[in-house]
């Protein structure tokens, strides 16, 4: 909005020249008046110094003749030839002894009349004084025309100045004002504007790019119109593809929604059920799956034929359909291999690992897992492959874990892995506790983003280790839910308690 209260420009102008040139016209008449001035005393100077020069040799000659009346008349023939006021002769106490005007002979010389512009004085080897006061009437007279003349200039230049300088302004201000109102049209949507050229370039320049910017905005402005619709209809077209687009992605996330729920459903039911768990009798077992998503990647299952049990554990890569889909496969594999009396673990897995493979090389997947494999008889476990640390709790709280690093090699990612496959056994007695699980208990994160750790997972089942197999599985899993909070789960959650009866 325009402050109305602001000065226009034109008013700006006009008083920064009005005041511009009345400073320099007041500065210059003072300097010439003051030149002129200077210049009429320094010749009334000048002619008081040579009468006095004149005078002072004439008067040192009277004086040693003691000739005085030739004094007076040189005095007299001076003041009416030299247009003097008055001549003095003073002695060495400042007496009068001669002067024009006989008034003052004798005496003392009055201080003030050396205070006039006109006097000047010269003393004399023999310490006498002439004195001479200059008639100044003319430079008084002369100050006072000059004055008057330098007074009558100011006024005519200041009569005439304010129409000069309003022509000068409006030449420089009325296309300013021109290109302002234009504008104003512009903005009120006005393009037919009709500006005229000044003589000034800068100006002009901006009266051209104004008239060039009023025509591109007209343009626009008559085919604006146009472009709306055109890009009205391609929005249209463009909303309904869009609208056809989420129909089928709504038709397809139905579907895969289905075919996920199918996959965890099969998950879920391939899982040991818990009639077959009590069909064991040494071995009380509890397991817990809790995947991240819809389908997880993590593997457990308890396995029974011709007296042995085979129990696994395992973990693969990532989570969703196709991890659940290779999970399903080692199942599968493991089932097949234990009907088929395969009971050398270093065959048993080899062979486990080339099904994987192969499958993953069809795939064209970048997946495996980690997998380790129990077989338990009489109160003895023997263990091979790779996974996490195997937990174990004996009854009277001692705690011993078993590196599995060593004991085997993540399935599907070579061919052959039977050079690094291992095996080791171990005896448990009445009350002692196993326990198998994922990472996805071990890393799992508070809202701190802190890992919930193997130390917290062995003191929770160190606590409960007294308890049934099922009681230390709630036990672990509560106190994992009660670590995390609110955090989301990022991994599959598996976890098998095996406590010897």
């Amino acid at each position: 909005m325009i402050n109305t209260k602001l000065s226009s420009l034109h008013q700006r102008i006009f008083w920064l020249v009005t005041g511009s040139v009345a400073v320099v016209a007041v500065l210059l008449s003072a300097f010439f008046f003051v030149t002129v001035y200077t210049a009429l005393h320094n010749h009334i100077s000048e002619n008081s110094h040579l009468i006095l020069s004149y005078l002072s040799n004439n008067v040192a000659l009277s004086l040693e003749q003691e000739n005085y009346s030739m004094i007076v008349n040189l005095f007299d023939g001076v003041s009416k030839t030299g247009d003097l006021v008055n001549v003095w002769l003073l002695d060495q106490s400042k007496y009068v002894l001669i002067s024009t005007d006989e008034t003052a002979t004798g005496l003392l010389f009055p201080l003030d009349i050396a205070k006039h512009a006109g006097f000047a004085s010269l003393t004399l080897e023999n310490q006498y004084t002439i004195a001479i006061l200059s008639n100044d009437a003319v430079v008084d007279q002369v100050s006072r025309l000059l004055l008057l003349g330098i007074v009558i200039a100011l006024a005519v230049l200041f009569t005439l100045l304010p129409y000069w300088i309003h022509r000068l302004t409006h030449s420089l201000t009325n296309p300013i004002h021109q290109a302002s109102r234009a504008a104003v049209q512009m903005a009120y949507g006005n393009f037919d504007i009709h500006l005229t050229s000044s003589q000034i370039r800068e100006i002009d320049t901006l009266v051209d790019s104004l008239a060039n910017m009023s025509a591109q905005l007209k343009d626009l402005t008559n085919h604006l119109e146009q472009k709306v619709d055109e890009r009205t209809i391609q929005l249209a077209q463009a909303n309904q593809e869009i609208s056809l687009l989420n129909s089928r992605l709504k038709t397809e996330n139905i579907r895969m929604s289905a075919e996920l729920d199918v996959t965890r459903r099969l998950q879920m039911m391939l899982l040991p059920s818990e009639d077959e768990l009590k069909r064991i009798s040494d071995l009380d077992i509890a397991g817990f799956m809790e995947p991240a998503s819809e389908v997880g990647g993590d593997y457990y299952d308890v396995l029974c034929h011709n007296g042995r049990i085979k129990i696994g554990i395992g973990d693969v890569t990532g989570h969703g359909l196709e991890s659940s889909v290779l999970m399903l496969m080692v199942q599968t594999a493991v089932y097949t291999l234990l009907t088929n009396e395969e009971r050398n673990p270093i065959r048993f897995l080899n062979a486990l690992n080339r099904t994987i493979y192969h499958n993953v090389q069809r795939m064209n997947s970048d997946k495996n897992l980690t997998l380790a494999l129990l077989d338990y008889e009489d109160g003895y476990l023997w263990l091979s492959g790779q996974h996490e640390e195997i937990l174990i709790v004996r009854e009277d709280g001692n705690i011993e874990l078993i590196d599995t690093m060593d004991l085997g090699f993540p399935i599907g990612l070579e061919q052959e892995i039977s050079h690094y496959i291992d095996q080791a056994h171990l005896k448990l007695e009445t009350g002692d506790v196993v326990v198998l699980y994922t990472d996805g208990i071990t890393e799992a994160e508070n809202t701190a983003h802190e890992h919930y750790g193997l130390n917290r997972l062995i003191n929770a089942v160190k606590r409960s280790h007294q308890l049934d197999a099922h009681a230390i599985r709630q036990a672990v899993i509560h106190d994992l839910h009660r670590y995390i909070g609110q955090q989301k789960v990022y991994d599959d959650i598996t976890l098998l308690v095996l406590k010897q009866r």
